[in-house]
């Protein structure tokens, strides 16, 4: 039977697509509520009335759902900026099941705590600091990310590859410092995405001291207790600081540089020899070993039937076999030498793929993710 669903989101979001349209392609009924641009957007003293009176319609859209025609599930992607304590408690008492999705725990853990306590379950799409939501919530469960199955349809290897090695994403400053190590090699590059031929940077986030004041009151705390004073310490020195030099670019050859990809994604990773994976959030400097967590990538590229070689991230060894499904790096040596080896062996690298491809077809789709969420929640959907 299908459920009734509303979810939560932000406006233009891979939430929409991936979560929502998932849910509707499995025969579900959904409803969306919009509650703004992005997941972080800070409201403050100047905005509180509105972000009052956007609380005000995310409950009166649940009640309205709830005595017409009924609803099943709440799913939310939001963070305190946007939820008020307040009006999650009140949602809590109208007794329909309740979930909030977290994409970011290495580095967002701490940002849902002020409401945890009024959800069922706090989705968890990675394992770092699973631990320490669980002490502001009833109950954390662990939610990787996926892919549609949609990135499946013609995945069948190409007998000619258009591309060497392909890196599609935004130019961060890690993944400058490490394509431009790349490019000094004799490494076959192609680069996709935004900012890779400009002069502005991709980190160039504009921070309030509103926002970091209301940062400090509400998470210090506890991100002492779970993260320690040096880690702390250096979030706040970057909110106040920053360093010229970072800011500045790493240049990137001109003709490794290919643009958007303006066709499905899909078919990059299935047109590519190798697809690089780079999920490192801290730690730029290529010859160390950053600290990484998963991304909607390490699944989409698998789904696609595309070679995957990705840094690897704390719990991605639990959902692909390094060597097998999947191609796993950590140092930058290491890398070199795994690219140089699969663009010279191609029969073990089209194995890898397709057993990758099966292994995301089998575990790594939404709808055995919600599916598994259902039946956590004891939602029926016979």
């Amino acid at each position: 039977m299908p459920l009734k669903i509303l979810v939560v989101i932000e406006k233009n979001s891979w939430v929409d697509l991936h979560i929502a349209n998932s849910l509707e392609l499995m025969g579900h009924s959904v409803t969306r509520f919009y509650f703004g641009e992005y997941i972080s957007e800070f409201y403050g003293v100047k905005r509180h009335a509105e972000q009052k009176e956007k609380n005000i319609a995310l409950v009166s859209t649940i009640k309205t759902l709830r005595d017409h025609d009924g609803l099943d599930l709440i799913f939310c992607y939001v963070y305190d900026d946007f939820l008020l304590p307040k009006y999650a408690k009140e949602l809590s008492n109208l007794n329909i099941p309740m979930v909030n999705y977290n994409v970011d725990m290495p580095s967002q853990w701490y940002r849902q705590i002020r409401t945890a306590q009024y959800f069922n379950l706090m989705l968890c799409a990675q394992p770092d600091y699973m631990e320490n939501l669980a002490r502001y919530s009833k109950k954390v469960f662990y939610f990787p990310m996926a892919a549609q199955t949609l990135f499946a349809k013609n995945s069948e290897a190409l007998e000619k590859k258009m591309y060497e090695v392909t890196f599609l994403g935004t130019a961060l400053p890690s993944r400058r410092l490490l394509i431009a190590a790349l490019s000094d090699t004799t490494t076959p590059l192609s680069i996709f995405g935004k900012y890779w031929n400009s002069s502005e940077s991709a980190r160039n986030i504009i921070r309030s001291k509103e926002k970091t004041l209301s940062d400090i009151v509400h998470y210090a705390y506890p991100r002492l207790c779970a993260e320690g004073l040096n880690k702390v310490f250096q979030s706040l020195l970057n909110r106040f600081y920053s360093n010229d030099k970072e800011n500045i670019p790493v240049a990137i050859p001109a003709s490794i540089i290919k643009g958007k990809f303006l066709n499905n994604v899909s078919v990059l990773f299935k047109e590519s020899k190798i697809n690089l994976g780079l999920t490192r959030y801290a730690i730029d400097d290529p010859n160390q070993i950053g600290h990484c967590q998963m991304k909607l990538r390490d699944f989409e590229v698998p789904m696609a039937g595309g070679f995957y070689l990705c840094e690897k991230s704390p719990g991605y060894d639990q959902e692909f076999t390094d060597g097998k499904e999947v191609v796993m790096w950590r140092t930058y040596p290491e890398l070199v030498e795994k690219i140089h080896y699969y663009l010279r062996h191609e029969d073990e690298r089209e194995t890898i793929a397709r057993a990758g491809h099966r292994r995301a077809l089998q575990d790594h789709t939404w709808e055995v993710r919600f599916n598994k969420l259902f039946l956590e929640l004891g939602l029926s959907t016979n």
